[in-house]
């Protein structure tokens, strides 16, 4: 529908994909297993999939500046508006 917005966030990587498989982490307590994409691949998915003649990207930053304490990761978000 004309008009709709789309939120997508992700948690990104700094430069290249990163895949952490059952990775022992002391902040959650727990291993975890991860893919994080740099934003290179996002940039190019969403020029296949949200076409500038039927989207238009309205903001895209990091998010949570204050919180990024991470060096090879980060929080990422686009907001895009259906034309």
């Amino acid at each position: 529908m004309p008009g709709s917005i789309l939120f997508i966030k992700d948690s990104i990587a700094a430069d290249h994909r990163l895949t952490l498989d059952k990775y022992e982490s002391a902040e959650l307590q727990s291993k975890y297993c991860a893919i994080y994409r740099p934003l290179s691949f996002w940039n190019e998915v969403f020029d296949n999939c949200l076409p500038k003649d039927k989207y238009e990207l309205l903001q895209s930053d990091n998010l949570y500046k204050h919180l990024n304490d991470r060096v090879e990761t980060s929080h990422y978000y686009w907001i895009f508006k259906k034309k």
